[in-house]
């Protein structure tokens, strides 16, 4: 027990350390102590977390079909949010609704977290719009979005 514990621990511990280097880029000893302290913890937390979930995440390649629209979403929007700043330094604030977006029929993300999870992160990558709500038993996810009108 205590060995299937320790050696993710470990992984989490030392990943977590190169990061905390490679983002401070620089190897002096209070830079070491400081980075192995908060690996330790990121790696404690980690851990915490991967106790608490029931069953592994599961990922289906099919999944990723719907991801190859996010760049281009995420390039429309962020023109979007540009004209939406434009217009409120000239005096005109944007409005804002919420619109419902339907889920595909046959979609396993009403059966499976994962899936929903991928789905609700592409939905909310693009600047100007947030998923503020899935609602499973009317198939639909309550999307927040900037509004140029």
């Amino acid at each position: 027990m205590l060995r299937a514990r320790a050696l993710p621990w470990m992984a989490w511990w030392a990943l977590s350390l190169g990061l905390w280097l490679v983002l401070s880029d620089r190897l002096t000893t209070p830079e070491l102590l400081t980075g192995g302290a908060a690996a330790a913890l990121a790696a404690t937390l980690a851990e915490v977390v991967r106790a608490q979930v029931d069953r592994p995440l599961a990922f289906r390649l099919g999944w990723l079909r719907p991801a190859l629209a996010i760049p281009g979403q995420v390039a429309h929007d962020t023109w979007r949010a540009g004209v939406v700043l434009a217009r409120t330094v000239a005096g005109r604030p944007p409005e804002s609704g919420v619109a419902e977006v339907a889920i595909a029929e046959g979609s396993p993300v009403l059966t499976d977290e994962t899936a929903l999870a991928l789905l609700v992160a592409g939905r909310s990558a693009p600047p100007g719009s947030i998923v503020v709500e899935a609602d499973a038993d009317r198939r639909v996810l309550v999307v927040h979005r900037l509004e140029l009108r």
